[in-house]
C-alpha cells in the first residue's frame, strides 16, 4: 500500500485526479453557496411578496379610513339639528314620550311592532293614524316623526280628505315609520 502512495503519478491519472478535484470543489460550491444563496433570495422575495401585500392592504385601509374621516367631518359639520344619532337599544320609553307631543291633539292611534335585531342594528316599526286639522298640520306631523334626531325611515304615508278637499279641511294620516336603535354585541342595551 506504501508504494501505491509513494509512485508517480501518469499524466493521464493526474488529469483525472484533477478533473475528480474540479468536480468536488464544483459539487461543493453548489452545495454550500450557491444553492443556500438561492434559497435564501426565494425566501427574501417571498417575504417581500407578503409584506406589499400587507402594505397594499393598509393602504387601502389608509384610504378607507381617510374616506370615512371625511364624511363624519362633513356629517359633523352639519347644524345640529340636522345630526341624526343611533339610540341604544330599549328606547321604546323615550320614543313613545316624543311621539306623544308629536301628535299631541290630534286624537293618534299607534301599533307598535317587535323589534327585529340583525347585527347591532334593532328596528321598530311603528304603524300610526290621527287626524290633521289642515294639509300644513299633516306636513308638520310629517316632518316632526322623521325629524325626531333618531334613525329612521318612513315607510309609508297617506292622508286621505275627511272633507271635500285635501287642502281646505281635515285629513286622516297614517303612516309607517321605521326607528333603529344601537344593540351592543351581547344583546343588551348600552346605557
Amino acid at each position: 500500500m506504501s508504494d501505491f502512495l509513494n509512485r508517480s503519478f501518469t499524466r493521464r491519472e493526474k488529469l483525472i485526479l484533477l478533473a475528480l478535484l474540479l468536480a468536488v470543489l464544483v459539487a461543493l460550491y453548489f452545495l454550500v453557496v450557491h444553492y443556500p444563496i438561492v434559497n435564501r433570495m426565494e425566501q427574501i422575495e417571498h417575504e417581500s411578496e407578503k409584506v406589499d401585500k400587507r402594505l397594499s392592504e393598509a393602504a387601502v385601509k389608509a384610504a378607507e379610513y381617510s374616506n370615512m374621516k371625511t364624511e363624519l367631518d362633513r356629517i359633523l359639520a352639519r347644524p345640529q339639528d340636522q345630526i341624526s344619532v343611533m339610540p341604544a337599544y330599549s328606547n321604546i320609553e323615550t320614543l313613545m314620550r316624543k311621539l306623544d307631543v308629536i301628535f299631541a291633539g290630534t286624537g293618534p292611534d299607534f301599533s307598535f311592532g317587535q323589534a327585529s335585531v340583525r347585527d347591532n342594528v334593532a328596528a321598530r316599526s311603528i304603524s300610526f293614524t290621527c287626524t290633521a286639522e289642515s294639509y300644513q298640520d299633516a306636513r308638520r306631523l310629517l316632518r316632526d316623526v322623521t325629524g325626531t334626531g333618531w334613525r329612521c325611515l318612513l315607510n309609508s304615508f297617506t292622508m286621505t280628505p275627511l272633507e271635500e278637499s285635501l287642502y281646505g279641511g281635515r285629513l286622516r294620516v297614517s303612516g309607517v315609520v321605521t326607528f333603529y336603535e344601537y344593540v351592543r354585541a351581547d344583546g343588551t342595551a348600552e346605557n
